[in-house]
């Protein structure tokens, strides 16, 4: 079973396409929606768009706005409980991740003795556009320096990712992780620290498709990748 996963805040404009877009290249696929205290119209869209398109989803819903790092706990959490294997594929609910490139991911995933495979802009092949300055050097600065120390992997911060279920419910009973936007890169430490056999595909990341306001600020991430550094090293 493939099992789609979108942390989503205020997308409006684009979880429809992308839930669109997932029943149509992956019909038979669950999908969970993590709406973390939208204030548009997230949630009702969604709600509508699983109902007519007869989409197997769920969605479960914050109270108030919690960080994109809780609502990837709280997915992931409800996958651990509720299934014993299968693959559970994250991506953005903005449109910025082309679906598409899922097909390749689980055709990795699939091939055996593999744990996790993750969309790379920075492997041969790959590339992003329209990213701010900014945040580019900040994915870059931190990718190359746990490059060194995990030469296999390049791309520590992408969020686009693919995850054996029966690997996260052999390793993990329950996942917390930081609340920021460093959440993605704590989960794929923890999993590294479990000894998770990781594969990466190239990812050509077009900021130009996002629908939705960028959340990034530059203070705060910064502040996210501090604590969870503070944690791990």
């Amino acid at each position: 079973m493939n099992i789609f996963l979108l942390p989503c805040y205020n997308e409006e404009n684009s979880i429809k396409d992308v839930l669109e877009k997932i029943k149509k290249k992956f019909p038979s696929s669950k999908i969970i929606v993590v709406d973390d205290g939208s204030t548009d119209r997230t949630f009702q869209i969604s709600k509508d768009t699983i109902n007519n398109l007869n989409i197997d989803g769920i969605i479960l819903r914050h109270r108030k706005n919690m960080g994109l790092g809780k609502a990837l706990s709280t997915g992931i959490n409800y996958v651990i409980k509720n299934f014993e294997e299968g693959n559970l594929v994250i991506l953005d609910a903005d449109s910025s991740h082309p679906v598409e490139l899922t097909k390749k991911m689980l055709q990795e995933l699939e091939k055996g003795n593999i744990d996790v495979v993750i969309a790379s802009r920075y492997r041969t092949g790959g590339k992003q556009i329209n990213l701010s300055f900014v945040r580019n050097i900040l994915s870059r600065i931190f990718s190359f320096f746990f490059h060194f120390l995990f030469p296999n992997i390049t791309d520590f911060s992408s969020g686009y990712r693919a995850y054996s279920v029966k690997f996260l419910r052999e390793n993990f009973k329950r996942i917390e992780l930081d609340k920021g936007f460093a959440s993605s890169f704590e989960l794929l430490f923890l999993l590294l620290k479990k000894k998770a056999k990781v594969k990466e595909v190239p990812l050509i990341l077009d900021y130009s498709k996002k629908k939705s306001r960028s959340k990034f600020n530059f203070k705060k991430v910064l502040f996210s990748y501090l604590r969870v550094l503070s944690k791990i090293l």
